[in-house]
C-alpha cells in the first residue's frame, strides 16, 4: 500500500507540473500571437495580391473537372483547386493559409507526374497535360519560397515586437524544468522508485524545457514553442506511466485480489491448494494396481446379472461390445 502511495503522489506532482507547464506554453504562444498582430502588413499586403495573381496564372491551363480522380486530369484538377485557394488566402494576407495550401498543390503535382510517367510508358510520348503541370509546379514552388521567407521575417519581427515578454517567460520555464528534476531525484532516491522509462520521460522533459528557456533567452518564440511541446508530451506521458499501478491495483481490489499476489492467481488455476495433503503421502504398491482389465471385468459382470435371467447373455454381449 505504501508503494502505491508513493506512486500516486509522484504520479500527482508530475501531472501538476504538466497542468503548470501547459499554462506556460499559452502564454508564449498568447506573446507571439499579439506580437504578430502587431508587425507592420501595409506593405506586406499589396505584395501578397500581386503573389496570388501569378499563383492563378500559373494554373489557369489545369483542367476544373474530371471524370476520374485517379487519372492526370483528376490529379491536375486537385493540384488547381488548391493553388487557388493558396491565392485566395494570399489575397487576405493569411500565410500560413497560404503556406498549406501550397504544400497541398505540391504534393497533387507529384501525383500528376507519376500518372503522366505511366502513360509514357504505356504511350512513348509524355501527355501534353504533363508537360502542363510541371511547370505550374516550378512556378509554385517559388512562390511557396516567397510565403515562407514573409513568415520567417514577421515571425522574427514578433519576437522582437515580444521580445519582453518572451525573455521573461525565460525564467518561469527554467523554474519548471528545476520542479523536474526535483521530482527525478525524489522518484530516484525513495524507497519505492519508479519505473526507468518513467524516469527517462521525465529528464527528457527537463531537458527540452530546458532548451525552450534558452530560446525565450533569446526572443526566439517560434523555437521556443517547439520545446515546450515536446516537453509537455514527455510530461503527459511520465504522468500516465504512473497511472498504471494504480489501475490494476484498483481493479484488483474491486475484484477482491491482490495484483502482486502471482501464487493466489496461479493456484486459482489449478486449485485453491486448500485440500493438499500434508504429511507423508501412500503410493500404492505395483498389486493393488487393477488397471482397465479388472475394470472390463467388473462392469460387463455387473451389468449381465439383469433381474430376467433370460435377458443375462443379451446384456453381456452389448457390454462386452461396448467396452472393445
Amino acid at each position: 500500500a505504501e508503494g502505491m502511495e508513493a506512486f500516486d503522489s509522484r504520479g500527482d506532482d508530475i501531472e501538476e507540473l504538466a497542468k503548470d507547464h501547459a499554462s506556460r506554453i499559452e502564454e508564449v504562444r498568447k506573446a507571439m500571437s499579439e506580437a504578430m498582430n502587431a508587425v507592420d502588413m501595409d506593405g506586406l499586403q499589396d505584395a501578397a495580391r500581386e503573389h496570388a495573381r501569378y499563383v492563378r496564372e500559373a494554373v489557369r491551363g489545369l483542367p476544373t473537372h474530371a471524370l476520374d480522380m485517379s487519372s492526370l486530369d483528376g490529379a491536375a484538377m486537385v493540384m488547381r483547386e488548391q493553388a487557388e485557394r493558396m491565392a485566395d488566402a494570399l489575397d487576405r494576407t493569411a500565410l500560413s493559409e497560404a503556406d498549406q495550401a501550397a504544400s497541398n498543390a505540391l504534393k497533387a503535382a507529384e501525383e500528376a507526374r507519376r500518372v503522366a510517367s505511366r502513360e509514357r510508358d504505356l504511350f512513348g510520348q509524355p501527355p501534353t497535360l504533363g508537360r502542363d503541370v510541371d511547370r505550374a509546379r516550378e512556378q509554385l514552388e517559388r512562390e511557396q519560397r516567397w510565403v515562407r521567407e514573409q513568415l520567417e521575417r514577421m515571425r522574427r519581427a514578433a519576437s522582437e515586437q515580444g521580445r519582453e515578454r518572451l525573455t521573461g517567460e525565460s525564467k518561469h520555464q527554467q523554474e519548471l524544468a528545476d520542479r523536474a528534476k526535483r521530482i527525478a531525484e525524489r522518484a530516484r532516491t525513495g524507497e519505492n522508485p519508479v519505473p526507468g522509462s518513467t524516469m527517462e520521460l521525465l529528464e527528457r522533459a527537463e531537458s527540452a524545457m530546458r532548451d525552450a528557456a534558452k530560446a525565450l533567452d533569446k526572443a526566439d518564440g517560434e523555437q521556443a514553442m517547439s520545446h515546450q511541446r515536446t516537453a509537455q508530451r514527455l510530461l503527459e506521458a511520465a504522468s500516465e506511466s504512473l497511472q498504471e499501478p494504480s489501475r490494476e491495483s484498483a481493479d484488483a481490489q474491486t475484484k477482491g485480489k491482490d495484483p502482486h499476489d502471482k501464487g493466489e492467481q496461479e493456484g486459482s488455476e489449478e486449485g485453491d491448494g486448500k485440500d493438499v495433503a500434508k504429511g507423508p503421502v501412500d503410493i500404492p504398491s505395483a498389486d493393488a494396481f487393477t488397471g482397465p482389465e479388472a475394470f472390463r471385468r467388473r462392469v460387463v459382470e455387473g451389468l449381465s446379472r439383469p433381474a430376467d435371467p433370460s435377458l443375462r447373455d443379451a446384456v453381456r454381449r452389448y457390454t462386452e461390445g461396448l467396452l472393445r
